[in-house]
């Protein structure tokens, strides 16, 4: 659920953000890097988030309850994250050029978001084998660096609003 809500926040920060940072004279470049900066930190608050989510119940002595993912799977957490906040921040910006394909990307990013969550649950309870640790963090890093390029991208080519 957190990553779904930091989906929609970037995809707003996306469409959101830059026409206000330009009509108040930021360069594109410096847009471009503080929206990496803030990327980042805020895929490291979700991250530190759920690892609290985690370890609070074996602090607290609660046996009752099971950790839903152990504290080896927050680097994969926190680089999917980020993943999905290149992800979005690209859709809200494409969507601020093209809204109707924006809508249409956004909704198949959804999509995507979904079959990744479902697949990774489903793993995690042994029902599939999870895919390979070097194919995910393949996959993962194609994600960011394509995000990132084309967040860069349609950012260099923005026009103030």
């Amino acid at each position: 659920m957190a990553s779904l809500l930091f989906f929609f926040f970037e995809m707003a920060a996306g469409s959101g953000w830059l026409n206000m940072a330009l009509s108040t004279c930021c360069t594109r470049k410096r847009f471009f890097l503080v929206n990496q900066l803030f990327l980042v930190l805020s895929a490291l608050l979700v991250s530190a988030i759920l690892a609290l989510c985690v370890m609070l119940p074996v602090w607290m002595g609660w046996d009752w309850v099971d950790p839903f993912l152990s504290l080896s799977e927050l680097p994969f957490l926190f680089c999917s994250t980020v993943a999905v906040g290149e992800l979005a921040h690209v859709l809200g910006l494409f969507y601020l050029d093209h809204p109707k394909l924006g809508l249409l990307c956004t909704t198949l990013g959804i999509l995507l978001w979904l079959f990744v969550t479902v697949w990774n649950t489903l793993s995690a309870l042994g029902v599939f084998s999870p895919p390979p640790l070097p194919l995910s963090g393949l996959i993962l890093g194609a994600l960011c660096i394509a995000g990132a390029l084309g967040s860069a991208r349609i950012t260099s080519s923005a026009a103030v609003r």
